[in-house]
């Protein structure tokens, strides 16, 4: 994950640089918990507790996984 981070970085960088205007806010949440073995996860945290902080059209991720029981529960 830290290559598409530093990706995302840059590009962000690169777009207030060339004085790039978006034509919506772009929100850009570096999270924790993915290599925790579930002790922690910051999206969930961020979903739960900051939800304005995340709230958007649409998202980017650079990977992603989880079982559900086909729905609509969690399991991991």
């Amino acid at each position: 994950m830290k290559v598409v981070d530093a990706i995302w970085i840059d590009t962000l960088i690169r777009y207030k640089a060339h004085g790039y205007p978006p034509t919506r806010t772009i929100k850009l949440a570096l999270i924790c918990g993915k290599e925790s073995g579930g002790r922690m996860n910051g999206a969930q945290w961020l979903a739960e507790h900051k939800p304005e902080l995340i709230t958007a059209a649409f998202a980017l991720n650079e990977g992603g996984g989880g079982d559900t029981d086909g729905h609509g529960k969690l399991l991991s």
